[in-house]
């Protein structure tokens, strides 16, 4: 993502950073309430629901950060030698990797999401703005101001909706000479 970790005009660094650290604490929280009624490796899929949640919302960059967060949070108050960085055990190397696919995978559906999203409002607001023309033309006859109502739809529109758009308007121009 340009310009910075989370997506564009989300959040701030501060609070995803923050959130991405909450998330750690509390699935490391859940495993050690957990641990004496569940095999403790069983319960690092829990850092995966942490990885989830920053990854959806605040991005690729944090989520691949907690992803490592919770891989060396697992490994060093869960996993035997308890205390320690160590990852002798090819499973922590697994854990590591199954964090980090989450991350990615769950970073480019949330991004993906966002731009359907997003396309679908920038749609509707074109189609009530050709609804607006529409009932105006046939009441009036003329349509005024539409360059300017125009460009308000158009606002954040991309080049190909822009052109549709101004192609539509041009037309209207034409009729109405």
């Amino acid at each position: 993502m340009p310009g910075g970790l989370a997506p564009p005009g989300t959040i701030s660094s501060m609070r995803a950073l923050s959130g991405s650290a909450l998330a750690v604490a509390v699935a490391s929280g859940l495993v050690e309430a957990l641990h004496p009624i569940a095999p403790t490796l069983s319960l690092g899929v829990l850092y995966t629901l942490a990885v989830l949640f920053a990854a959806i919302f605040f991005g690729i960059g944090y989520g691949i950060a907690t992803a490592i967060a919770s891989m060396l949070a697992f490994n060093f108050f869960f996993l035997r030698p308890v205390h320690t960085l160590t990852l002798a055990d090819g499973r922590n190397w697994t854990a590591l990797l199954v964090y980090l696919a989450t991350a990615v995978i769950a970073s480019h559906l949330a991004t993906q999401a966002r731009r359907r999203a997003a396309l679908a409002e920038q749609r509707e607001r074109e189609a009530a703005f050709l609804a607006d023309v529409a009932a105006e033309l046939l009441q009036t006859g003329n349509v005024e101001n539409i360059d300017e109502r125009a460009e308000r739809v158009l606002e954040h529109a991309d080049a190909i909706t822009r052109a549709r758009v101004e192609s539509a308007i041009g037309a209207l121009h034409e009729m109405n000479r």
